[in-house]
């Protein structure tokens, strides 16, 4: 198991790019299939493409009990500025 699940949410055009150079890395896919999938005790990072649509899936998480849930600032675009791995 990972330490974390990475969760992109962002649009499937935003998606295309790039995207995290790590295996723990799950696409949204609709409220329900995406919540069967997650483990509600494993710490998820949830990323968009630049922060807004992840704050508010964190909010959503949170709210139907999941717990370590974070939000990546500044989503994928910050990520990729910083010179982290992607693809």
């Amino acid at each position: 198991m990972h330490r974390f699940v990475i969760l992109d949410v962002r649009r499937r055009r935003n998606g295309k790019a790039a995207t995290f150079r790590e295996p723990c890395c799950t696409r949204w896919m609709g409220w329900g299939k995406t919540l069967d999938q997650l483990d509600r005790k494993q710490p998820i990072a949830v990323h968009c493409k630049g922060g807004y649509r992840s704050a508010i899936a964190c909010s959503l998480l949170e709210a139907a009990g999941f717990e370590g849930v974070v939000n990546v600032i500044g989503g994928f675009d910050a990520w990729a500025a910083a010179g982290l791995k992607v693809e």
